[in-house]
């Protein structure tokens, strides 16, 4: 019965053989003797090294990537193994005429017709074997698990047809990519016949079932690229690229015109980030959003910003209650002295406003209805004095009339605005010649009304362009329908702020306000053009499944050797797609950023994700290879 000593003596000689099978053979009865219990114990035997499992506290997608780094590290290996045997067989003679013959070959240990090439080959061959087998035994964890697996069965593919699929169009490029079975099983030998090998006789094994895979797998590369198109979506250093790349796609295949998409149309607002539906304009783009919004929360914070500016803008003219009372105030202190002063004035001619009145009724005789408030305000007249404290309030009864305030039925003064103000302007000026603190005082209360008027004008827009509240600002939301319906129509929104029927817009807000107004209403259409635009009829509901289609769900259902993880890296894939999509479509100008970078030479999706796999896990390869 052989000793511990030597079963450990012939375990080493078998890794340094590559020969796995014996090492195996060996390492079972050193274990047997070890946890004998009748074994004696061995004071200076070598503590038995417990390695731990390498795999342990890696992710799916750890693995996942650990796996097709050790899918390039085979490939490398087997080059190498396969070079070396290549030199040995093209250096020598194996049938014994030169070299070392047949009798010194029982000696020496060396194979009959061996050169110095051929025995440097030989043992390098066999030094490559037993680093193979170590190499399996370290990565043994890592392939019993379902990510690693994998990894390494799509990093093998990848190499297949990365190269073939970075040469399209050539000559190479087709060899690479063959179309019938006898090309795919050609290749499939190649593969499997530079797979690296641990023992005698497994390259023949290799190559052959490597043959058997490559003609069975005619569908391999439409099923390998729905893989990779996938799992460029599902996490990692390239995986960012992957979603950015599929995101990217998917808006170049929505968009109408992409050279409407690369030109910036930004907001007139500060503070205003248009999102690329609003720049473009692209009603297929327009309803790529709604769709995402639906999937996303990314555009809540943008949209409250957004209205928040727009607030801002307006309120630089509209001011608030305080800034309000505080003009109020100023126009007070500016026009009463003066009004009060005034007061204290008589004998103003009231023959040539009497006479103007006569005449303005005469005018309209044909015309009761403005009759009838002519003759109001000359029975006003008729009551009055020639000093100033009661031509005044005629004057104010004039204002109660055009504003609609002079109660009863006196409802036919809207037709006489006209004649109305008329009539006040020489009752005005009649009264401003015997009193000029009167003239004054019409100045400064005109004066100090504008800053009023304008911001009673920008409170009005504020408060009535919208039906909600903001809960997050407390602002008002600005709508496309309500404030469109304002803005339209900014001579209304002076006559209802001011509380003067007759009041126009262009009295009180200065060209930069009207422009603000102009922006913001500019803003809200488009936001109404992203809402509406290229919907085709379709519901929301339907729009939602369309686009959860065109982002890949179920890319893999019908492929029966994923198992039960596909489902897992659909939601993966998609979540990561939907994320770059939002920012996209959010922020235009990293959407022109990631356009830009696409080659306009290859819009192939599956092609690019073949590639920059193959060219980078090289760096995904963790130390489990080592």
């Amino acid at each position: 019965m052989a000793t511990l000593q030597e079963l450990e003596n012939g375990l080493r000689k078998a890794h340094e053989a590559g020969n796995a099978e014996h090492a195996k053979l060996f390492a079972a009865e050193i274990r047997k003797m070890r946890t004998a219990p009748e074994a004696a114990p061995v004071q200076d035997m070598a503590p038995v090294e417990v390695r731990p499992d390498p795999t342990e506290g890696m992710g799916w997608y750890e693995k996942y990537r650990a796996g097709l780094g050790k899918s390039l590290v085979d490939t490398y290996e087997g080059l190498k193994q396969f070079g070396v045997e290549a030199i040995g067989e093209l250096s020598g003679d194996r049938t014994g005429l030169t070299g070392t013959s047949k009798l010194e070959s029982l000696t020496s240990g060396e194979k009959p017709g061996s050169n110095a090439v051929t025995r440097w080959a030989d043992r390098k061959g066999q030094e490559l074997r037993g680093a193979e087998a170590e190499r399996r035994r370290l990565n043994e964890p890592l392939m019993n698990t379902g990510g690693g697996m994998f990894g390494n069965v799509v990093g093998t593919v990848s190499q297949l047809f990365a190269p073939g699929a970075a040469l399209r169009g050539t000559t190479v490029g087709s060899a690479l990519l063959p179309a019938t079975i006898r090309g795919n099983a050609l290749q499939g030998l190649a593969m499997g016949a530079i797979q690296p090998v641990a023992a005698e006789g497994e390259r023949a094994q290799n190559t052959a079932l490597g043959g058997l895979a490559g003609s069975a797998g005619a569908a391999v590369p439409k099923a390998g690229g729905a893989l990779l198109k996938l799992l460029k979506g599902s996490g990692g250093r390239a995986t960012q690229t992957g979603a950015q790349s599929r995101a990217a796609e998917l808006v170049r295949g929505e968009a109408t015109s992409l050279d409407k998409l690369m030109q910036p149309e930004p907001s007139a607002i500060p503070g205003v980030q248009r999102s690329l539906a609003e720049e473009s304009l692209d009603p297929g783009i327009a309803r790529l959003e709604r769709l995402v919004r639906g999937k996303s929360n990314d555009f809540q914070p943008v949209d409250t910003a957004n209205n928040a500016a727009r607030v801002a803008a307006l309120g630089k003219f509209a001011g608030d209650e305080s800034t309000l009372r505080a003009a109020q105030s100023a126009r007070t202190a500016a026009s009463k002295p003066l009004l009060g002063e005034a007061y204290l004035d008589k004998g103003v001619d009231t023959n040539a406003i009497r006479a103007f009145v006569e005449k303005s009724a005469a005018d309209n005789a044909t015309r009761p209805s403005v009759q009838s408030a002519i003759l109001d305000v000359s029975k006003a007249l008729n009551s009055a004095g020639d000093d100033v404290v009661s031509l005044y309030g005629v004057r104010k009864y004039i204002g109660d009339l055009l504003s609609g305030k002079a109660g009863g039925d006196k409802t036919y003064a809207k037709a006489a605005s006209a004649e109305l103000k008329d009539i006040q302007s020489v009752l005005d000026e009649e009264i401003a010649k015997k009193s000029p603190a009167f003239g004054k005082y019409l100045a400064a209360f005109k004066d100090g009304s504008k800053p009023i008027n304008r911001m009673q004008i920008g409170q009005d827009l504020i408060e009535s362009g919208g039906a909600v509240l903001d809960p997050q600002t407390g602002l008002q939301v600005l709508t496309p329908a309500a404030f469109a319906k304002k803005a339209r129509d900014l001579d209304a929104v002076a006559a209802r702020a001011t509380g003067f029927k007759k009041a126009r817009a262009a009295d009180s807000l200065l060209p930069e306000d009207i422009a603000t107004i102009r922006a913001v209403q500019d803003d809200l259409s488009r936001q109404s053009f992203r809402a509406t635009a290229g919907s085709g009829g379709n519901s929301q509901t339907a729009e939602r499944l369309m686009l959860q289609d065109k982002i890949g769900s179920g890319l893999l259902s019908k492929v029966p050797v994923l198992g039960g993880f596909v489902e897992v890296l659909n939601t993966i894939g998609n979540q990561k797609v939907n994320t770059q999509l939002a920012r996209m479509l959010a922020e235009p100008e990293y959407a022109r950023k990631v356009l830009a970078t696409l080659s306009k030479s290859d819009r192939s999706v599956v092609t690019k994700a073949l590639i920059q796999l193959g060219g980078r896990t090289g760096s995904a390869v963790p130390a489990l290879t080592e």
